[in-house]
């Protein structure tokens, strides 16, 4: 089975396509007729096709899911709230899946041997529900639930990705979507350097407008409290006025952040620091093609493309600046190393080393200005009060142990708030603030559904983890060095999860689920080697 595709055409139109998503992306967003019509004709084609075959539907999520970061590629506004493309093709999926097992009278998921380990899981969910319905406001209780809704696409997931064919469609739309994003990122990193680098944007790229007008009216007491995350996406965002389209923040600025698609921030020199949560995508594709360097036997002259390709990816995950993401690469390469024999763990140490300052020497060469940033960056890690958002995860430690202490074993429900002293993006100033989704991410859990809860989900994992390690034993090739990323990918998320929620964002969600799936499909295929011995 082919893992990268990169001699096929047909990738490089894929990354084709799927830039042209962006673009129609940013001009929906100055023409809303332009986004709503598409995103009706997303929802046409989607449904006439996956009620057809299930597999479209499922192959339509996993792409927006790699790239679409928050889910508002497109999206139309239904009275005071904007139903994302995220959730429409979602809405579709279960619908077309319903359909699906309705005539196939089979569900498969069932059949599987995590199907307890993922009901516990449901119970622990749905306790933390109703304790926020009965303590909490219920707006916030929706909102902080919903991203759990996608632990639901195992089913349909299981109906699709448990076939060899699927698994090898999987892959290619992976390939696909992480080059396209990559490109993407890179192309408006160009963008902010060369054609929006001023001093306006500089300022306004350290502190939001909106904080800039309540200076006069910061919390000073936790009674004061504002709450600091929104509860839905605001319709005002898809229709600009005139006055909100100034040279300090520039329409790509606003497109990216207005529909969450990446966050820009100035770092230093003419650089910019371009974030996307999907970038998480380009870990699992770059951990894909390192294994696919390590565990097979091709040359270095025939892997010339694979070694561009991964520096490339290593490149963009360097760009976005996230230490959470660079923690998580650390643990996946530690596990990557110890799953070679002894003689082996040199040669992924000099790839890796060989990756780094590769990639470190063209960043060097597009802004040299960068080395010190990167060496700021790294001090953080060991000195958080250096550095703003580092600081603020500090201020957020006390009060979300209070507030465990309160309901250590179920949680105190879902959309309960913290309240922290934050400081504020470009000031020296600081207010109190109140959130109700925390960057400790297993400390969020916690708050919600108890240690109880949470010891479930990692059960649920570890039933994932065991099932694909166990498989390793009975693959060869391809199928080993997809099995053995994948792993490491999952190695990768649950550090990136320390401070950067993912198991609770439908982008961690949906990998867990991806998992789940190929795991189970090679779990029977060594099932059936047994049998064969015998």
């Amino acid at each position: 089975m082919e893992l990268l595709f990169l001699k096929n055409k047909k990738t490089y139109l894929g990354v084709l396509f799927l830039l042209l998503v962006f673009l129609l992306s940013f001009l929906g967003f100055i023409y809303p007729w332009l986004n709503y019509t598409i995103f009706w004709l997303i929802f046409l084609l989607a449904v006439f096709f996956s009620f057809r075959k299930l597999e479209y539907g499922v192959f339509l999520a996993l792409v927006e899911l790699f790239i679409g970061s928050k889910g508002y590629l497109f999206s139309f506004p239904v009275f005071n709230y904007v139903i994302s493309l995220r959730l429409l093709i979602f809405s579709v999926l279960i619908a077309a899946y319903i359909i699906h097992i309705i005539r196939k009278k089979e569900i498969k998921f069932l059949q599987s041997n995590l199907w307890f380990s993922y009901l516990l899981l449901i119970i622990f969910i749905a306790l933390g529900f109703l304790i926020g319905l009965k303590n909490n406001d219920n707006s916030l209780v929706f909102y902080d639930i919903n991203a759990y809704f996608y632990l639901a696409l195992i089913f349909p997931f299981f109906e699709v990705l448990t076939k060899k064919e699927n698994i090898r469609k999987f892959l290619k739309w992976l390939g696909i979507s992480a080059i396209a994003l990559a490109v993407f990122t890179l192309v408006i990193l160009a963008d902010f350097s060369i054609f929006h680098y001023n001093n306006n944007l500089v300022e306004a790229t350290k502190v939001e407008t909106k904080q800039l007008e309540k200076m006069e009216n910061l919390a000073d007491q936790p009674e004061n409290a504002r709450l600091a995350q929104a509860t839905k996406m605001a319709r005002e965002k898809l229709n600009l006025t005139e006055k909100e389209l100034s040279q300090d923040k520039p329409l790509v600025y606003r497109w990216l952040k207005d529909l969450g698609l990446a966050e820009v921030s100035y770092l230093g020199g003419r650089f910019f620091r371009i974030f996307s949560t999907s970038h998480y995508y380009l870990i699992v594709y770059f951990l894909l093609i390192l294994s696919s360097i390590l565990f097979s036997q091709k040359r270095f002259k025939n892997s010339i493309v694979e070694y561009i390709l991964g520096g490339f990816l290593l490149l963009i995950i360097l760009i976005s600046f996230s230490r959470s993401f660079w923690l998580g690469l650390a643990a996946s390469f530690v596990f990557l190393i110890f799953s070679l024999p002894k003689n082996k763990r040199l040669k992924i140490i000099l790839i890796i080393v060989f990756l780094i300052i590769m990639s470190g020497l063209i960043l060097n060469f597009i802004s040299p200005k960068t080395s010190q940033v990167i060496y700021n960056r790294f001090a953080s890690l060991l000195k958080p009060s250096t550095e703003l958002a580092a600081s603020n995860r500090i201020n957020m430690l006390k009060p979300i142990w209070q507030k465990i202490k309160e309901n250590p074993f179920f949680g105190s429900g879902f959309g309960t708030l913290i309240t922290f002293k934050s400081l504020i993006p470009g000031t020296e100033l600081t207010e109190y603030i109140n959130v109700y989704l925390y960057e400790w991410a297993y400390l969020d859990i916690v708050v919600k559904i108890g240690f109880l809860g949470l010891l479930s989900y990692l059960y649920f994992i570890f039933f994932i983890y065991k099932t694909g390690r166990h498989t390793l034993k009975y693959l060869e090739n391809n199928q080993f060095i997809l099995v053995k990323s994948l792993l490491a990918g999952l190695m990768a998320l649950l550090v990136i999860h320390i401070t950067t929620p993912y198991l609770n964002h439908p982008l961690g969600i949906g990998f867990i689920m991806i998992l789940a799936s190929v795991f189970y499909y090679y779990l029977c295929q060594s099932n059936a080697v047994k049998k064969s011995k015998y």
